[in-house]
């Protein structure tokens, strides 16, 4: 039977297409199952594919049978965005940042839903560097963030004080400074865990309800020792920074526990220590220009 030629000129399309921007060549496509003249044929609209063939190459395209069988360019992009969207979302939720943003690239730059993700890879990217004590590049994926939430309706408020509790932070590691309290968001962000925020705006308090933190979280040995050094307990304060220093989750946790290591090590008179902790705390700080 001849084929409907605009329903197999689009289905040729649409193969053709997604073939190409896999990287993907008609040899390669085809392999042992057909010949390159009946995929050509299939993709200029000369042919109608089997429904087993319709599978086979589906499969080799990773994407459902059915998308290649959108009745026109709107249901096309509809279809496109329901399926490449529970992959965006299934590659941030695996810390694949970089998949999740090039996905969303494919899709509509003025959807609501499209751009919302775009804005939560890009800060969570910016974290992921931040960690690594890596700002330069921290701050390029917020920079990023904040165009993507210019684009959106969604939480924009929110994502914004937290783009700038986030920026607050780089900085302070920066300069090798505390965080100033201003730029604490009064929610905890929902890109820390209750843990870390609350580590983070405690550095600086007298006292802290045990209580929020485990027993066994290194946020909390480090408030801890921070406790034992306003009461001059630093023989006691050092065992516990020492265990924080060794664990560590992240560069800032890191910085701030060997800066208080020297300060304990030169009241404890331990100047070669204090030296030696100095000279690290220097080495990291080198490394975190802005």
């Amino acid at each position: 039977m001849k084929p409907d030629s605009n329903i197999a000129k689009d289905l040729g399309r649409r193969i053709r297409e997604r073939r190409k921007k896999l990287g993907i060549t008609q040899a390669q496509l085809c392999g042992d199952y057909m010949t390159r003249n009946m995929l050509s044929r299939i993709e200029t609209g000369d042919a109608n594919p089997s429904l087993e063939t319709l599978l086979f190459i589906a499969q080799k395209l990773k994407l459902p049978p059915s998308f290649f069988l959108c009745r026109d360019a709107k249901e096309e992009a509809e279809y496109t965005k329901t399926v490449r969207i529970k992959d965006a979302r299934r590659m941030l939720g695996t810390n694949q940042y970089k998949k999740c943003i090039d996905i969303c690239s494919e899709l509509p730059s003025d959807d609501d839903e499209v751009s919302f993700i775009i804005v939560n890879a890009q800060i969570m990217w910016a974290i992921s560097f931040f960690d690594k004590g890596e700002l330069i590049e921290a701050m390029q994926h917020l920079e990023y963030a904040e165009t993507a939430l210019h684009q959106t309706v969604y939480m924009f408020s929110e994502m914004l004080s937290q783009i700038k509790f986030l920026r607050g932070l780089i900085r302070s590691l920066s300069e090798g400074e505390l965080p100033d309290e201003s730029i604490l968001p009064r929610t905890v962000p929902v890109f820390f865990s209750k843990d870390r925020f609350f580590y983070i705006t405690a550095l600086q308090a007298r006292g802290f309800p045990k209580e929020c933190l485990s027993e066994q979280s290194i946020y909390r040995a480090h408030l801890e020792a921070r406790e034992l050094m306003r009461g001059e307990a630093y023989s006691d304060a050092c065992e516990l920074l020492e265990r924080v220093l060794a664990d560590a989750p992240d560069a800032f946790t890191r910085y701030f526990a060997i800066l208080d290591l020297e300060k304990c090590k030169s009241k404890l008179d331990d100047f070669k220590s204090a030296y030696e902790y100095a000279k690290r705390r220097m080495e990291l700080h080198d490394k975190y220009p802005l």
